[in-house]
């Protein structure tokens, strides 16, 4: 049986449950999961987890180095032991360490497969480009989550289309506990009084990529939003680089400046009626996945693949480019017209065509396709 090296240096929370997912349903590999040691994912069931990542648990910005440092000598260590056929790396974090790493693997004959969740770190502009330009063209394969990511990739770096495969990012269902959910949903609902009320949800890291700005911008200098007691806005998780201060005195909007755990997600998407995404830029999100697996409405972007869940169901709507103009129609018509919201609410017919489009078995299957092709 040939080997598989699975290298995640992020693998925490969504990550962790993405690798999960996958690595469960990958066939005909002996596996080797190189992951993170705060890793709290579910256990595996034919993988070996080898957790040799430490540093995202290290304050000291010197210490976090050398921890990343002695992981990436440790996993060089294994691989010329262990001599695996093919190793698939999920995310790089220091970019020279890292491509030395891969000019090793390179050289030991490995074929090496990448994920390019995003094309290019968030909020940096072109600042790497020519760095992942290098990365791009070192590897065997390069994944991306959708059509779109594939086009700007071969076209802003300069890669073979014949090098990059499309393969779908899952629904992210977190095997948890349904009834904490539900016992920390029934306190959200009771804490925040959110009992009857629409409620319109931005969840994870709030920073400015991801449009939360815009989203803060309008309900604070809109009075149909801000003094709408029929509305509630949630702005759940962990503030980075928005101003809050023009929204803190609306009574509607709820601010949790923090992360979250795994049972909290779950219970505050479990709460909302709409979750919105109106972000400048990204590939592909989890936090879409993580609503599409509940069932909820989205209002998206037309931002890299968050649009594409809409073109194989009515699962939401698209409002076109993030800006102020677009959100505040999309928003005014829904609240304006309930049936609509209504409609796509209660469609379960398209919400199992997502289901079935995005299940784990099917990006499991592509995947394990791919690896056979080297």
């Amino acid at each position: 049986m040939k080997k598989l090296f699975f290298i995640d240096p992020m693998s925490i929370n969504s990550l962790a449950y993405y690798d999960y997912n996958l690595l469960n349903n990958i066939c005909g590999y002996d596996i080797t999961f190189i992951g993170n040691k705060q890793y709290n994912g579910s256990s595996f069931k034919n993988v070996t987890f080898n957790p040799l990542f430490s540093y995202s648990n290290k304050k000291n910005p010197i210490i976090k180095l050398l921890s990343y440092i002695w992981s990436l000598i440790s996993i060089w260590c294994l691989i010329l032991k262990s001599r695996p056929d093919i190793v698939h790396i999920q995310w790089i974090r220091v970019w020279i360490l890292d491509y030395i790493l891969l000019s090793f693997i390179r050289m030991r004959g490995c074929n090496v497969v990448y994920t390019a969740h995003n094309l290019l770190p968030h909020d940096t502009g072109e600042k790497y480009y020519k760095q992942y330009k290098r990365y791009y063209k070192r590897v065997n394969k390069i994944i991306v989550h959708t059509q779109s990511s594939k086009e700007r990739l071969s076209e802003k770096f300069g890669i073979s289309l014949n090098k990059i495969d499309v393969i779908p990012h899952g629904i992210l269902s977190f095997p948890i506990s349904e009834k904490e959910v539900n016992d920390c949903y029934q306190k959200i609902i009771q804490d925040f009084k959110l009992s009857g009320k629409f409620v319109i949800t931005s969840l994870g890291i709030q920073c400015p990529y991801k449009g939360t700005d815009i989203l803060v911008d309008l309900w604070s200098s809109e009075e149909r939003f801000c003094k709408n007691d029929d509305l509630i806005l949630l702005l759940i998780g962990k503030n980075k680089g928005i101003d809050y201060s023009k929204i803190e005195c609306c009574k509607n909007v709820i601010i949790q400046d923090r992360f979250l755990d795994d049972t909290e997600f779950q219970a505050f998407i479990k709460a909302s009626s709409l979750v919105v995404l109106p972000y400048r830029e990204i590939s592909q999100s989890g936090v879409l996945f993580s609503a599409l697996a509940r069932r909820k409405p989205i209002l998206v972007s037309d931002a890299g693949g968050l649009q594409d869940p809409l073109r194989i169901a009515n699962v939401g709507w698209c409002m076109g480019e993030a800006n102020r103009d677009n959100l505040y129609n999309y928003l005014k018509k829904l609240i304006n017209d309930m049936e609509t919201y209504r409609e796509v609410a209660n469609d379960s017919v398209s919400f199992e065509k997502i289901e079935h489009y995005y299940s784990w078995q099917s990006i499991g299957k592509q995947t394990t396709q791919l690896y056979n092709s080297l």
